[in-house]
């Protein structure tokens, strides 16, 4: 460049070179990291989806249980017997109810424990072999 003038002298001064590839890296890297933290994020919203429904799903079923339980309990309040042996009678057929809801749900709960901890471990799976194709080893 000359002192008067901010336009380069020589054209190829602004020029650069190709990258020089190394032998770690291969064409399309860039590529493949990007298809594969697609892959992840679309697995991970696949998964949290998933959970949602599963969770959806329980919670509605929860939801009637309870519905049961509680016409069981307004009808014995309600009742106009006041048979002590019908009333132990319900009070016994609402534990039993009571007891099946809170079993049917930690049954479910621990269903979807897992799969959390199942997509969690695949995740992390996925980024160590992500970052070994970047690195080149596990460091």
């Amino acid at each position: 460049m000359t002192a008067q003038s901010d336009v380069p002298e020589d054209p190829s001064e602004w020029q650069f070179s190709a990258p020089q590839a190394s032998s770690t890296v291969g064409p399309g890297l860039l590529q493949r990291v990007l298809d594969e933290v697609s892959a992840l994020r679309t697995g991970a919203a696949n998964d949290r989806a998933a959970l949602a429904e599963a969770l959806g799903v329980t919670f509605e079923d929860f939801a009637r249980q309870l519905a049961d339980v509680r016409d069981v309990i307004q009808q014995a309040i309600e009742g106009d017997d006041d048979d002590d042996a019908e009333r132990a009678e319900l009070a016994a057929q609402n534990d039993a109810m009571v007891l099946a809801v809170t079993s049917d749900l930690r049954a479910e709960l621990a269903s979807v424990e897992q799969m959390i901890t199942d997509s969690v471990k695949q995740v992390a799976a996925e980024l160590r072999t992500l970052r070994q194709a970047l690195l080149g080893s596990d460091q």
